[in-house]
């Protein structure tokens, strides 16, 4: 399966940030994008996915309604341990809160306000590391 068909999760609560998110992503090459409101929804989809053996790349929001990335995180980790998640937020990455979910098994942190040339530089780290895997035949 080529990189641009991977199927992409964004779990935010601001429907204007998933329509940048999305935008951006969509503009990166990407087809397949879920998006969802809640930690809860966002949760569901994910078990839905990798229930269909599908590993998605992750968006999560810092805060969401319902739930905090402290408490999405664990629960998508624990069923998929080598998930790419990814962090928007605007605080910054050198406070406690943030670089605690560094230690939770977050992969990257994108600062909002959301720039593509941010998503850019993500997006193409998780590439390479994809192509990397691929190349020494390590299954994601």
């Amino acid at each position: 399966m080529g990189f641009y068909n991977s199927v992409i999760l964004v779990i935010e609560d601001s429907e204007a940030v998933r329509i940048i998110l999305s935008q951006y992503i969509r503009k990166m090459g990407f087809t397949k994008i879920i998006e969802s409101g809640t930690g809860k929804e966002g949760i569901k989809k994910f078990n839905e996915l990798i229930e269909n053996e599908i590993t998605p790349i992750v968006f999560v929001g810092y805060h969401l309604p319902d739930m905090s990335a402290a408490e999405i995180i664990p629960d998508i980790l624990s069923k998929m341990p080598i998930i790419k998640i990814i962090l928007e937020t605007s605080k910054d990455r050198h406070e406690e809160s943030v670089r605690s979910l560094f230690s939770l098994g977050i992969s990257y942190y994108m600062p909002k306000p959301l720039r593509f040339e941010n998503m850019k530089q993500v997006i193409n780290t998780i590439k390479e590391e994809f192509e990397l895997d691929e190349n020494i035949g390590v299954e994601s």
